[in-house]
């Protein structure tokens, strides 16, 4: 009861109402109802009260009214809200004809039931796994090992074979021997292969490792034949140019070489 303010009010008598601020007639009243509890130690004591009814004199200029209602509260104004006739308020019309409805949450909304579903997914997937779907498609035998063999010569060497090339290498460039390699320019092509210090008929990439040693050496004759034959041609050229005789070689006289000769 004393938490209850409607109930407090029963214990004021009624013709006192008007008279006293609601907040100090409920204090009032939550007071007597404890002086007038049937047990003594619940009651009051007479400090409690005089405690209890000193602050209430601050409650003069409260607004009265009656006890366990509220007094009513003024009407507030409406205020007039200012439109802006440049700006015209067009709500859309979502009917037959209108505007698009907005776009709604469908994420729980499927065609077809979940075991139908699961079913076409499972229809989809990989019926072998990869890790064991490679082992399927494999060379036969004697395929696989002529790969093999031919990977064997790929291998990265080891560090024995790293040492010992390495070593190889240091007593060429020792002896004086220069490391094999590739000559470009014409001139030089030309006099190696006079000197004999090149071997102009090695093939550098072989198509076929079992030919012959005689397709060999005709092919390295036909090289050598073809080298000699451009170097006289050069030759012939830069004589012809020193001399001064004819601007055009092809259409010289060799009679003419022979009286100026």
């Amino acid at each position: 009861m004393l938490k209850n303010p409607r109930k407090l009010v029963r214990v004021i008598d009624p013709r006192l109402e008007g008279q006293y601020p609601e907040i100090a007639a409920q204090k009032v009243a939550a007071l007597a109802y404890q002086c007038l509890s049937y047990h003594p130690k619940l009651r009051p004591t007479m400090a409690e009260v005089v405690r209890v009814l000193e602050p209430l004199e601050d409650f003069d200029d409260a607004q009265t009214g009656t006890f366990g209602t509220k007094l009513p509260v003024a009407a507030k104004k409406k205020v007039e809200k200012v439109v802006n006739p440049l700006f015209e308020k067009r709500p859309e019309q979502f009917g037959i004809g209108g505007a698009l409805p907005p776009k709604k949450d469908l994420h729980r909304f499927v065609r077809w039931p979940q075991v139908v579903r699961m079913k076409m997914i499972l229809k989809q997937r990989l019926k072998v796994p990869p890790p064991i779907h490679q082992f399927s498609k494999t060379l036969d035998k004697n395929l696989a090992t002529s790969l093999f063999k031919m990977i064997l010569k790929y291998r990265p060497e080891d560090r024995a074979q790293k040492k010992d090339r390495f070593f190889k290498r240091a007593h060429a460039e020792a002896e004086g021997k220069t490391p094999s390699h590739f000559i470009e320019e014409e001139d030089a092509v030309t006099d190696s292969s006079d000197d004999g210090s090149s071997n102009t008929g090695r093939q550098q990439h072989p198509s076929n490792s079992e030919a012959s040693a005689a397709e060999a050496a005709e092919g390295a004759a036909s090289a050598a034949e073809a080298l000699q034959r451009r170097r006289r041609k050069k030759w012939r050229m830069r004589w012809i140019l020193a001399s001064g005789d004819c601007c055009f070689p092809a259409v010289t006289n060799t009679k003419r070489w022979q009286k100026n000769g």
